[in-house]
């Protein structure tokens, strides 16, 4: 998909009232229409009780060509346990196998989104995100 048939929002991930935008602050605003998610970069640090490896996962996503594929609880579900995001690629495809919407975070600096502007659920989806400015 060419950038010309993306919309794009950009916002910091460490906004002036000092609270960090997490990856799950982002997704809750992304409720799944039923896209196939797939998670292209991890690096990122867990919550101190948290039961998942961040850095297998991190070492699974490597290895993987095509990202990690992810239910939407389970992305959610790995969202929750993530203390700061320092850098993600994470891509929606529809039923169509076309991506809709990417959602990435960079240099714990910048959420950046990015959505399919001829799919209204994921255009929907990036003016709901962006309004965490």
């Amino acid at each position: 998909m060419s950038d010309a048939a993306m919309i794009k929002a950009q916002i910091p991930a460490h906004p002036a009232d000092g609270e960090v935008t997490a990856l799950a602050d982002v997704l809750a605003l992304a409720p799944d229409p039923g896209w196939q998610w797939r998670m292209l970069y991890l690096e990122a640090m867990t919550r101190p009780d948290c039961p998942i490896d961040v850095l297998d996962v991190e070492r699974s996503i490597d290895k993987s060509p095509q990202g990690l594929s992810y239910a939407w609880p389970d992305l959610v579900s790995l969202a929750d346990q993530l203390f700061q995001t320092i850098e993600i690629a994470i891509v929606a495809f529809d039923d169509a196998h076309r991506c809709v919407l990417v959602v990435e975070c960079l240099d714990s600096s910048y959420w950046r989104i990015l959505a399919d502007k001829t799919d209204q659920r994921a255009t929907q989806a990036l003016e709901r995100i962006a309004t965490l400015r």
